[in-house]
């Protein structure tokens, strides 16, 4: 009887070992045939803005370049950062603009800001589909190289997303449709007194390398 016993828990024992070593060999497996796949992860997955091969200016499309610039200056115009301690020294804001349309903006929008920025909100711009309108372009005027700068106004439509809570996951952001008409003057061309090289070195942000420069905001002029 003691040996059938004995018997029985060697056989046990076997077939525990056994199951042990069988799992130890596929966990070892998996580990050796393991891999990592990297990825270049996209702001909402968009081909717009996904990053690519530097281009050719000169075969850049002017009406594209301008409206990437017109939105750029926009999205800064309106953005909103929790605690954002210098509100005052945006570069797109105060390069891109005459002291005009600099004027216009920190009495008003800008105060705007301060006030969202010191609650901790968060506020980012999108554009729909044909967000960029031009209010009084001249006729035959394309923003060719050797014409003279004229300043157009452009109606550019606008939405603006909102989180009014920080820190609050299961909080849905405000959505506001708005339009800001902004007068622009705009040459597809980089700046004659721009070193680009060390520009780009020093960290200058790349939109403000281009002659596009806002002069006025507002309906004035329409």
């Amino acid at each position: 009887m003691n040996k059938m016993k004995s018997f029985l828990k060697m056989s046990c024992l076997t077939v525990i070992i056994a199951v042990i070593v069988f799992f130890t060999a596929l966990i070892y497996r998996a580990n050796e045939e393991s891999y990592v796949k990297t990825y270049m992860f996209q702001m909402d997955n968009s081909p717009r803005r996904r990053i690519g091969a530097l281009k050719d200016l000169k075969k850049i499309n002017p009406q594209d370049l301008l409206n990437k610039l017109i939105h750029e200056y926009v999205s800064e115009y309106f953005r909103v950062i929790p605690s954002d301690p210098d509100i005052m020294s945006r570069t797109i804001i105060t390069k891109l603009s005459y002291p005009e349309a600099f004027k216009i903006w920190s009495e008003t929008e800008a105060k705007t800001i301060n006030k969202m920025s010191a609650e901790k909100m968060f506020r980012l711009v999108e554009f729909p589909e044909n967000s960029i309108e031009a209010m009084n372009k001249p006729s035959g005027y394309d923003y060719l190289p050797d014409q003279i700068v004229k300043p157009v106004y452009y109606a550019v439509h606008y939405d603006t997303v909102t989180w009014t809570e920080p820190n609050a996951m299961d909080t849905q952001p405000v959505r506001e449709h708005g339009t800001l008409y902004i007068e622009v003057n705009f040459k597809p061309g980089i700046w004659p007194h721009m070193n680009v090289p060390q520009e780009l070195i020093q960290g200058t942000n790349p939109v403000e390398l281009f002659e596009f420069k806002v002069s006025n905001i507002g309906n004035k002029g329409i």
